[in-house]
């Protein structure tokens, strides 16, 4: 059986990465598509087709995660600690009945790496966020420190702590990702399990915020996290073990 990494055009640079070590490690061939392949083991990588093939990560499981509004209200539907998420349809309304607490932040309902954020203190600014096309909007929690936890079959395979540079509140200017490999908190780990719990993935790396107060929020999950290549490993490696218990090698 072939072995293919089907990806999309956002997602190229870690699925080709990803695809060359995984055929270095098992000394044999693995392709490299923006499609899946009938008859191949596929690994979805942000891919988002239509094929019924045989998949880690099929394109309907990465359909729901990438649609961060629907899937922000389906983990606030289940009680999970996300921040409250609102549809801009009814934001105006909820905020001239004091139903909203400011700030807010903006979002676009598909975008990547947190980009395109923007704050809202006010009306006027929630309804210029609206005017640019920001499609929802989430309350602020004020973050001690941010994560991301990857998650491989609902076990824990790596965390990083995130740090950033910023040239405004909003705006970033270079990101750092430090492994954490000792003192992992054990209500980090719960919280990154609990929202892969709610989407149909086989892995992926949720975001989590830790409050001033200590409490855990989910702030999204990713389908094709960035990987460098230490980061890379532990996927290898969880990848293979699925790869000899299906018998394709």
């Amino acid at each position: 059986m072939k072995i293919n990494v089907c990806y999309r055009e956002s997602t190229s640079d870690t699925a080709r990465r990803l695809a060359i070590d995984l055929a270095e490690a098992i000394k044999q061939p693995v392709e490299l598509n923006i499609k899946a392949l009938p008859d191949a083991f596929n690994i979805g990588w942000g891919y988002q087709g239509d094929e019924d093939y045989f998949y880690l990560n099929t394109p309907k499981a990465i359909k729901e995660t990438i649609d961060k509004y629907a899937f922000n209200k389906k983990l606030m539907a289940y009680g999970c600690p996300v921040a409250k998420t609102y549809d801009y349809k009814g934001i105006m309304w909820l905020y001239q009945k004091n139903k909203v607490k400011l700030p807010l932040i903006a979002r676009r309902n598909k975008t990547q790496g947190g980009n395109g954020l923007r704050v809202c203190l006010c009306k006027a600014q929630i309804a210029g966020a609206i005017r640019n096309g920001y499609t929802f909007f989430k309350e602020y929690i004020k973050p001690k420190n941010e994560y991301r936890v990857h998650i491989f079959n609902n076990e824990p395979i790596l965390t990083i702590r995130k740090e950033y540079r910023m040239t405004t509140n909003v705006t970033r200017n270079g990101e750092e990702e430090h492994i954490i490999e000792r003192g992992i908190k054990k209500g980090l780990i719960k919280t990154a399990k609990l929202a892969m719990t709610f989407s149909s993935l086989d892995f992926g790396a949720v975001d989590i915020i830790e409050s001033e107060e200590g409490k855990f929020y989910i702030l999204e999950v990713n389908s094709a996290p960035a990987l460098n290549k230490r980061m890379r490993q532990p996927y290898l490696e969880k990848i293979i073990g699925e790869l000899k218990k299906y018998k394709v090698l």
